[in-house]
């Protein structure tokens, strides 16, 4: 494989296809990278391809959220493609097309099975910030239920103001992303004593997934009446699952009594974070992979 035979460009429309094929090779066919490809096209982020011999193997995204602090996301290569380091060229053009535009940090998640992504880039200084699980309910209906009182809820609409890291699918926003509510849309606050709780419409299937992108407070009474109303709206509106990262130490308790599970186990999604000046946070300097 020649150094001319591989390139990159834009995303697409024609493409389309080729990422849909991509999409029902990955994940057991539930990549949600079928979902959002046309209207990533059609967006502000940078969604790359690329090309080996003339011929889409593979793409990722670059998604600005402030104006030195960039998304990477949705690096994808195609089966047949696999093993050929295509992956590390698509990580370092990335990369390299952040550095140039100023981003500072770079912010990327990634399940704990995902060993090449990992093994990429936490030798050109990404870091491991957070650990999280991935908790979902597939049966809003069922999960309602509840025995005996309930504590009343109370909703509230729009986003607060919030000192933290917000999740919303697998994007992670930090409290200095510019507009931040955009990424949380119809975002509602839920309150039931101690506990605050934010549900939003999902990113990336607005249509059929409530997400629930923050919640505070350990009561577990007051946690499993946010978790019932959460449930009660996705149900009212026709939505099959309800989805949340839930931040290592959680106690899953009052989750899985009302039917949010794990993919396979707990704690299994990492965030990473890269910084490009070595003398913020004590990271070291990013550097793009070598091919």
């Amino acid at each position: 494989m020649g150094e001319e035979s591989i390139r990159f460009r834009p995303v697409r429309r024609e493409d389309l296809p080729v990422l849909r094929a991509i999409a029902a090779a990955t994940w057991d066919g539930e990549d949600y990278l079928a979902a959002v490809a046309e209207n990533w096209i059609a967006d502000d982020g940078y969604f790359a391809g690329i090309l080996l011999d003339g011929r889409l193997v593979g793409c990722g995204r670059v998604l600005p959220l402030a104006p030195e602090i960039a998304w990477l996301e949705a690096l994808r290569i195609e089966p047949e493609a696999r093993g050929r380091g295509l992956g590390r060229r698509m990580s370092a053009h990335l990369l390299a097309h952040c550095l140039e535009r100023g981003y500072r940090r770079l912010l990327f998640s990634t399940y704990f099975r995902n060993e090449e992504t990992i093994r990429i880039t936490e030798p050109v200084g990404f870091r491991r910030i957070g650990v999280y699980t991935n908790l979902e309910n597939r049966e809003p209906a069922a999960g309602m239920r509840s025995r005996g009182p309930v504590p009343e809820v109370v909703a509230e609409d729009g986003l607060p103001e919030i000192d933290a890291i917000l999740g919303n699918d697998w994007l992670f926003v930090p409290p200095e992303a510019q507009r931040r509510d955009r990424f949380f849309p119809r975002a509602v606050t839920l309150r039931s004593g101690p506990v605050r709780m934010v549900v939003c419409d999902n990113l990336k299937l607005p249509r059929t997934v409530l997400e629930i992108a923050w919640f505070e407070g350990d009561d577990r009474v007051a946690i499993g009446a946010c978790l019932r109303e959460a449930l009660r709206r996705a149900d009212r509106e026709g939505r099959d699952r309800v989805h949340l990262m839930a931040p290592a130490g959680t106690e899953l308790g009052p989750f899985r009594a009302l039917g949010f599970d794990p993919f396979e186990k707990s704690e299994d999604v990492f965030l990473y974070e890269g910084l490009a000046d070595p003398r913020t946070r004590g990271s070291t300097s990013l550097r793009p992979p070598r091919p």
